[in-house]
């Protein structure tokens, strides 16, 4: 699992700086003409003071159009995401499975906005979803961004009372919770790449980030994070990410959906309600064989860099820990728990 451990008493919650001009993009949001001299009006702005709130919001890679007659929009409304349609959304035996919800217009990083809370009640989730990220990070404390509105950035806590076998395999195991998620939603089978990414078309879609958090009684605190490109632009979709076949939405690959980002909002947290109320007992089990048949890396060889060097050889499968499977051209095969991957073209297998 690509993790890092946060000590009980570490300051997880620190807060990036507030950037999004709120008011302003609150005006917009509904994709209209507005008038410049009207919001200069509504929210009491000077000329210059209104060019740098604009100025702010493409910063974040919102596009925004200038019409002729000086009058702007944004070129995509956006459809908010609102607490009251995920809580009338999901069943009861979900809702008596939630300690807490948060809906935020910005944060520094949903995951570092749990960790640095309390953990939930035993047995129960704490969620949080942020419509923007100031700090959002990825694996190796990579940055991770998208637009305001234009994906799904969330993550929920879980205390284990006890640190289960196997919980090296979280992030895999969220990963499919995931991959069946979208699924619910809008009926692609995406595919998954060793350890944390969400794959369609070869490009990355999304990806997963657990931390932990040890407690003084000997339970963890573990926050897991997901991050899904719904609707991103198209220009600021080619330069998001540095995966070798670019960054892709969902919204791509069926232009005539309408994702309802509410509705994943949902699915994710009822398959994560699943993974983690059986995780303890079940481990990654239930969810190896999907990753096996989803698993972009099978049969395929590789160079893997991990913190004490490289590694060669043709995957073969995941093991129950979570750890890649990799046979080099000796046919001695190793368990590798974490790493980045090249896919190498040429196939030259060394050990």
């Amino acid at each position: 699992m690509a993790r890092n451990r946060v000590s009980a008493g570490s300051s997880a919650s620190a807060q990036g700086s507030l950037v999004l001009p709120s008011a302003l993009l609150e005006r917009l949001a509904d994709g209209r003409d507005h008038s410049r001299t009207r919001l200069r009006e509504l929210l009491a702005l000077g000329a210059g003071e209104i060019e740098d709130q604009l100025h702010q919001l493409e910063a974040t890679g919102l596009e925004i159009v200038t019409n002729a007659d000086n009058s702007l929009r944004l070129a995509e409304p956006i459809d908010w995401i609102e607490l009251a349609a995920i809580k009338s959304a999901l069943c009861g035996p979900y809702l008596v499975r939630i300690d807490s919800i948060e809906r935020c217009l910005e944060v520094a990083s949903t995951n570092r906005h749990l960790l640095g809370g309390r953990p939930p009640e035993t047995g129960k989730i704490r969620i949080a979803i942020a419509e923007y990220q100031t700090a959002g990070r990825g694996r190796r404390g990579r940055d991770w961004a998208m637009p305001p509105g234009a994906g799904i950035a969330l993550s929920v806590s879980w205390y284990f009372g006890q640190e289960p076998a196997g919980l090296s395999a979280l992030s895999l195991a969220v990963g499919a919770a995931a991959r069946r998620a979208i699924r619910d939603v809008t009926d692609l089978d995406i595919d998954l790449k060793w350890p944390n990414d969400l794959i369609v078309d070869d490009g990355k879609l999304g990806g997963i980030l657990v931390e932990l958090s040890q407690m003084p009684d000997g339970g963890c605190h573990v926050v897991a994070g997901i991050g899904i490109n719904v609707k991103v632009p198209d220009a600021y979709l080619a330069s998001v990410s540095n995966f070798p076949q670019g960054a892709r939405d969902l919204s791509s690959f069926a232009p005539e959906w309408s994702i309802d980002r509410a509705a994943l909002a949902v699915a994710l947290i009822e398959r994560l309600i699943e993974l983690f109320g059986n995780f303890a007992d079940t481990g990654f089990t239930p969810y190896r064989q999907e990753w096996l048949e989803a698993h972009i890396l099978n049969g395929k060889a590789i160079e893997l860099h991990t913190g004490s060097g490289r590694a060669y050889g043709v995957v073969h499968g995941i093991g129950l820990d979570g750890a890649l499977v990799i046979e080099n051209d000796s046919g001695e095969r190793r368990s590798i728990i974490s790493g980045d991957v090249t896919i190498r073209a040429d196939h030259d297998v060394r050990d």
